[in-house]
């Protein structure tokens, strides 16, 4: 709350430019309770289009009738996962989370570590779940002697630096120039490998919908009432020869993203 001038309290707080910060409270005190969850998504994001908000939700575990639910009648895990999803929508590249697996059960758990692996921007998160840090963190800040001190990597990573380490005169602990340089590497590669996924991912899940709408269309087509219907089968067909060219270009995409993430596995390998 310090950081987002919700409090104020001592010091300064300067965000570096071009910095778009995004806020999840666990409390979820942004949610309208009398809103359903479709409404509560799509109201805050009216330029996207109905479908895309439900293939959103879907990837945050709202499918079919539950997007018709009303907030009110939500678990807590299930207010998490809208009120985290509208955060990922805002595009924002700074999200400070507070507790964001709290309440969450295994599933709903999942998908938040997946959207945030696939999330390109800076994470900043407070958290109790050690799970949580060591799938997500490649950076640990630990308060200690009245300093803090910045480690490289997850939680585990920060256990073993803390069994290592003997406190210096004043109470402070640097990370050596060369670790850090290693740490900022590491980061990077990382970082890299993960764009790469996400980006073969979000091919491979357009293609499979392409797919689908192209079963759909084809099984509408084998119909009598259809065939007997000019407009309707002229409209159907070329509807699916629309998605036979974006299915095409999408193909090459996908595949350009296969020789690349390749490429940085083969990479990171050696």
């Amino acid at each position: 709350r310090l950081l987002t001038g919700q409090i104020e309290g001592e010091g300064e707080v300067r965000l570096g430019s071009g910095v778009s910060l995004g806020y999840f409270d666990q409390t979820q005190s942004n949610l309208h309770m009398q809103k359903t969850v479709l409404s509560e998504v799509w109201d805050d994001f009216p330029s996207m289009s109905q479908s895309e908000i439900r293939s959103a939700l879907a990837a945050f575990l709202f499918r079919g009738e539950e997007v018709s639910k009303p907030v009110s009648m939500l678990s807590g895990g299930e207010r998490a996962r809208v009120a985290i999803l509208k955060l990922m929508l805002t595009r924002a590249n700074l999200l400070l989370l507070d507790e964001p697996t709290n309440h969450l059960d295994i599933a709903s758990r999942e998908a938040l570590e997946q959207a945030l692996l696939d999330y390109e921007g800076t994470l900043l998160m407070v958290s109790h779940d050690r799970y949580f840090i060591n799938k997500l963190a490649d950076r640990v800040v630990a308060f200690r002697n009245g300093a803090f001190v910045e480690i490289a990597g997850n939680y585990d990573d920060y256990l073993a630096w803390s069994a290592e380490q003997a406190p210096s005169a004043g109470g402070k602990t640097a990370l050596s120039t060369a670790k850090g340089e290693d740490y900022r590497a590491q980061k990077e590669a990382r970082s890299k490998l993960r764009r790469a996924q996400g980006t073969v991912r979000r091919y491979e899940e357009e293609l499979e919908q392409i797919s689908s709408r192209i079963q759909k269309i084809d099984e509408l087509l084998s119909l009598e009432e259809v065939a007997a219907d000019y407009e309707k089968l002229m409209a159907l067909s070329a509807e699916r020869q629309k998605l036979e060219d974006t299915q095409a270009e999408q193909m090459e995409r996908w595949a350009e993203a296969m020789t690349e993430l390749e490429r940085i596995e083969q990479t990171k390998a050696r």
